[in-house]
């Protein structure tokens, strides 16, 4: 898997935002969250085919995204609940 990363999500007015994000423009650094929104993953391969990609700590409930090879702007938006 490519560099990879889970951020925590800001919603405001029904929308999520990744605070601190830039918009995709060719050669510059995307996706570049605040340090305080990052949130520190394990990232296995237990086959060739599968990933297995986890928070160190449980997620509280909220708004997260996992974001896959920031460059080219794989994001996978998700919620948490309790």
């Amino acid at each position: 898997m490519k560099q990879s990363m889970l951020v925590k999500l800001h919603t405001k007015k029904g929308y999520r935002e990744l605070v601190g994000g830039r918009l995709p423009v060719p050669g510059a650094k995307v996706a570049k969250a605040r340090r305080s929104d990052l949130i520190p993953l394990v990232v296995s391969r237990p086959d060739t085919d599968i990933w297995l990609v986890r928070s160190v700590d449980p997620l509280p409930a909220g708004e997260y995204a996992l974001m896959i090879d920031p460059q080219n702007f794989y994001i996978f938006p998700f919620a948490v609940s309790d």
